[in-house]
């Protein structure tokens, strides 16, 4: 198959070598190409306006942008792209921020390659590729993934997309003004999901805030 006719993949992860074990493996199968490699999410919207991918494999804990904005950032600009998310570490705060950002899987390093080659074709099928147990939480409507309305409410699950990404960049030590930076907000507006969430959760200060987010798995400790 003619490099054109393939299905072009991003794919987006700190460690040299993880990136360079997913092409090698990738570029195996006749249909499938990688067309960049990125150590990092800051040019990720560049680099998808140059090639045009169908998907982009991302790693969820890196350094520089968040990960959570940039699937929300991609789904904007680029609604035909679908996103996996890539994780040495099942967490139910990060499947959850997932889901919510709009990422069409979430996949475990640890897995053998054949199951993350068996994810990647089902989200290029059109289909979630999601543990059953995050997929019982949340119903397909729309192209998007809702909290079913019989699932019980949690304080996390009141959280926005948003508030969820201000938590764990606060939970990773991050100033009211890094985030702005981060997020392309004013840090006027930062404050106020900063406000929203704590009364949300009915936390006081960014200590108790980070602990939070380290036992919910929405950051690593």
């Amino acid at each position: 198959m003619s490099a054109a006719h393939r299905v072009g993949i991003v794919v987006v992860d700190d460690h040299e070598i993880a990136r360079e074990g997913i092409r090698s493996r990738l570029e195996v199968e006749p249909d499938l190409t990688v067309l960049a490699e990125l150590p990092a999410a800051d040019d990720l919207i560049q680099v998808c306006e140059k090639h045009h991918p169908q998907l982009v494999l991302m790693d969820i804990d890196m350094p520089g942008a968040d990960p959570f904005t940039m699937i929300a950032d991609l789904r904007r600009l680029f609604p035909e792209i679908r996103v996996v998310m890539l994780s040495a570490y099942v967490r139910d705060g990060y499947m959850d921020a997932s889901v919510q950002s709009g990422a069409w899987g979430y996949i475990s390093k640890n897995d053998p390659f054949d199951v993350i080659l068996k994810a990647v074709r089902k989200v290029l099928a059109g289909d979630l590729a999601f543990p059953p147990e995050v997929l019982e939480r949340f119903e397909f409507s729309g192209g998007n993934l809702r909290r079913r309305a019989t699932e019980a409410t949690t304080p996390i699950s009141t959280l926005t997309p948003r508030e969820l990404e201000v938590m764990r960049l606060i939970a990773k030590g991050l100033s009211t003004k890094e985030i702005a930076g981060v997020l392309h907000r004013s840090p006027k507006t930062i404050d106020a999901h900063r406000t929203s969430l704590m009364r949300k959760l009915d936390i006081d200060d960014r200590v108790e805030l980070t602990r939070y987010a380290i036992r919910e798995g929405i950051v690593e400790p």
